[in-house]
């Protein structure tokens, strides 16, 4: 067969070998990449696609009411340690992380001349780290309660200091 088809196309075997395998080429592009047009690109995800997201809080729409928000769930952790209710202040730790999250978006839709804004970044990083080591303690302390109050005790200075920094930023 091979010969009746060189000899119809007076192909020497050197091209037939050569349009074989170009051939081949050809099939084993189209079978890799298929038919299909390509795929529209995927939407571009929201701010929050990071992380495990329920949205069960409220997003603020103002520099100034995300930070009169996270003030009250400071509180809120706070009177829950006082309480030495780990369960209750738990939730709100969290809470607060998200919130920190909306706080720098609004921060850098804000504006801010560089040195208040790199001052309130500093702020929401020292109020996050503060925050994530009472969490951790809370998780993986056997005496939670104690010890998660005695973290928060340790904490409270610096989140009150982050805190009056990032009022300074808010205009």
């Amino acid at each position: 067969m091979l010969k009746a088809f060189l000899s119809a196309y007076r192909c020497t075997p050197i091209y037939a070998r050569s349009f074989a395998a170009v051939g081949c080429l050809v099939l084993a592009c189209c079978f890799v990449m298929g038919c299909s047009p390509a795929a529209k690109p995927p939407a571009k995800p929201d701010d929050h696609a990071d992380h495990d997201h329920t949205d069960d809080h409220d997003h603020p729409k103002t520099l100034a009411a995300g930070i009169t928000s996270l003030e009250t769930l400071c509180g809120d952790v706070k009177a829950a340690m006082a309480e030495k209710d780990v369960k209750k202040a738990d939730p709100v730790l969290h809470e607060i992380g998200h919130l920190l999250e909306d706080i720098q978006s609004l921060l850098k839709a804000a504006k801010l001349p560089q040195e208040v804004n790199d001052s309130a970044n500093s702020a929401i990083d020292e109020i996050f780290e503060c925050f994530d080591k009472i969490d951790i303690t809370l998780h993986e302390s056997k005496d939670a309660k104690e010890s998660g109050v005695a973290t928060y005790d340790e904490m409270a200075d610096r989140i009150a200091a982050a805190l009056a920094t990032l009022k300074k930023a808010s205009p």
